[in-house]
């Protein structure tokens, strides 16, 4: 952004010569009709941009800035038609004089040429509602209502404000699905974690010590705490490169439990035992209170102190002699 401190201008317009210290402050400039106000505007957009808004558009055939931008005594001479602006670069502070003539409109000089400065009147360049006459400003107060928004949107240059909005319409749809559809996943996620790791709820602490668990029996090194950046692999791939595998060894194994399994004799002959032995139990079932009470006895003994034992065993031996 660019401040105006002083105007310079020399047979432009209707002006002769003029000029005015603003210091970078806001100024009115008023008089009567013909006495040059329009002029310091036009002089203005000129400086900043090489061309007069006043004499382009519609009813302006023929006008130009090379034979009308100079004052009336000098329209053979363009060259001593011109303008210079001191502007301040309101971010850095930094200083410079714009100077633009009439016969060379389309170029500027910048003194000192400052990068950011220069910076600045480029950006002022692409913006031409930053000086507007009063037929400009008119023309948008009397304009349709249902054509005002799109004039001022084209004055400023948001005249694809309608496409970005649309654009962003559609941007919002499909983050919306999108994030729909990444709800779900992390749902989904989160269902299957807590099947295979048997739990209520994902907390920190009960993840830990769920996935500890299955580490141990690996051999691995427990986790302090899991988070999202722990690798569940860690020292898998080296704990598994210190265990040698002995094929032959496993093969003779799984050979000697098939065998084992498939002789049923010393099987067959304990299922007959145990046939027989239900066999005497439902034959006699006195047999069977007779397992019941001797488990109460064994009961009834084991809460009797040993000493009353031990003297009743005594008196019954002074009776028996």
């Amino acid at each position: 952004m660019i401040q105006i401190e002083a105007i310079h201008i020399e047979e432009f317009r209707g002006i002769r010569g003029l000029d005015l210290m603003l210091g970078s402050k806001s100024f009115v400039v008023h008089g009567p009709n013909g006495s040059g106000k329009s002029g310091i505007v036009d002089a203005i957009d000129f400086a900043l941009t090489g061309s007069i808004a006043r004499l382009a558009g519609p009813g302006t055939s023929g006008v130009s800035v090379l034979k009308h931008g100079p004052h009336i005594y000098y329209r053979d001479n363009p060259a001593a038609a011109k303008v210079s602006l001191t502007v301040r670069e309101t971010s850095s502070g930094k200083q410079a004089v714009l100077s633009r003539s009439v016969k060379t409109a389309s170029t500027f000089a910048l003194n000192p040429d400052v990068p950011q400065v220069r910076a600045a009147i480029e950006r002022a360049q692409q913006h031409p509602e930053l000086t507007l006459s009063r037929r400009e400003i008119i023309k948008y107060i009397v304009a349709e209502a249902g054509k005002r928004a799109q004039e001022v949107q084209a004055l400023l240059k948001l005249d694809r404000l309608d496409e970005v909005r649309r654009l962003l319409r559609t941007a919002q749809s499909k983050t919306s699905a999108e994030e729909a559809r990444a709800k779900s996943e992390v749902g989904a996620a989160e269902e299957g974690l807590r099947r295979h790791l048997d739990l209520t709820s994902l907390l920190t602490a009960e993840i830990t010590s769920e996935i500890n668990k299955r580490r141990a029996v690996l051999g691995l090194d427990r986790f302090v705490t899991v988070t999202l950046e722990s690798d569940l692999r860690a020292g898998v791939e080296g704990n598994a490169a210190h265990v040698t595998f002995d094929k032959h060894s496993a093969v003779r194994d799984v050979r000697a439990l098939v065998d084992w399994l498939a002789d049923t004799a010393a099987l067959a002959t304990a299922v007959g035992e145990l046939n027989e032995a239900l066999g005497e139990l439902a034959d006699d079932p006195t047999i069977l209170a007779s397992l019941q009470q001797r488990s109460f006895v064994e009961t009834g003994l084991q809460l009797v102190p040993r000493r009353n034992c031990t003297s009743g065993l005594s008196r019954h031996s002074d009776v028996g002699q």
